[in-house]
């Protein structure tokens, strides 16, 4: 279902879904949520759903914030 969010040509959709990944993964620090979120971050067009992916980014990392997830690395992807 988040995933069929996140894929939406609507962006207030994938604005939703954004904030979806970001209650269901709060304070966990996981990989992929950071993963989606990050690539969201760089590719979405709207600036409204990169706003909301940064802030759910936070939400994500909440808990852990002197050291984030293992740092991935983007740019061999």
């Amino acid at each position: 279902m988040v995933t069929m969010l996140l894929a939406e040509k609507d962006f207030i959709l994938r604005y939703g879904g954004v904030y979806t990944v970001a209650l269901a993964y709060a304070g966990t620090s996981n990989y992929g949520a950071i993963r989606k979120l990050l690539h969201i971050v760089v590719s979405d067009t709207p600036d409204d759903v990169r706003r909301a992916a940064v802030t759910s980014l936070a939400l994500v990392l909440f808990k852990n914030p002197g050291q984030p997830a293992q740092e991935p690395d983007f740019r061999t992807q």
